[in-house]
């Protein structure tokens, strides 16, 4: 990282702190055009399986993870159908994530997912997902899923829809369980939400 000094005080590059407002600019504009891609009609539209690829690589701009040893690609894991891997895996080819290339693995068993950096867990069966979070390591991992309630049950982001447009919803309690920052730009676009309190 560059700095300059000026009156004794050191200072991030201008040109460095301008790309990254330029960045994160447009991932913005990307994360708001995804959430009005979805029409409420069908008809000529971007795939809902290709929004939800662009979505898991923009949050991944939006998200820091905590340092371990040995993180020089951030790795991405699938415990979905084929075509949604190929979908992604295609969305993500030749890209990065500060500097970091990122990797696409297909899994069948959550207890694979050891050094994992984002688990995407398809499929609307909450019975499943439960059974695959509590396999999965904690810290470290940003879980995203499309069951129902998924965030409120112990995931980080869940996709939802609402009048046919493809939203979502983050979990801030399951997020610091994780260790992970969450940029304030990706809260002010999501519905904020926390573990589902049950009454006993």
């Amino acid at each position: 990282m560059q700095y300059l000094r000026k009156d004794g005080v050191a200072l991030l590059s201008e040109r460095n702190h301008l790309a990254r407002i330029r960045s994160a600019g447009r991932w913005l504009v990307l994360l708001l055009s995804l959430l009005a891609a979805l029409p409420a009609q069908n008809g000529t539209s971007m795939p809902e399986d290709e929004i939800k690829a662009a979505f898991l690589f923009s949050f991944a701009k939006f998200i820091e993870w905590p340092a371990r040893v040995g993180d020089d690609a951030l790795v991405m894991v699938v415990l979905a159908r084929d075509s949604f891997a190929s979908t992604l895996e295609r969305t993500v080819r030749g890209k990065t994530v500060n500097g970091r290339p990122l990797i696409v693995k297909r899994l069948a068993k959550p207890q694979e997912a050891r050094g994992c950096h984002v688990v995407f867990i398809g499929g609307g069966d909450q019975t499943r997902s439960r059974p695959i979070l509590d396999a999965l390591p904690v810290v470290g991992v940003l879980t995203v899923g499309e069951a129902e309630q998924f965030a409120v049950r112990g995931g980080v982001i869940t996709f939802v829809k609402d009048a046919n447009r493809l939203r979502f919803e983050i979990n801030v309690d399951a997020a610091g369980r994780a260790g992970l920052r969450i940029s304030s730009r990706l809260l002010q676009l999501a519905r904020v939400v926390h573990d589902e309190v049950v009454e006993r």
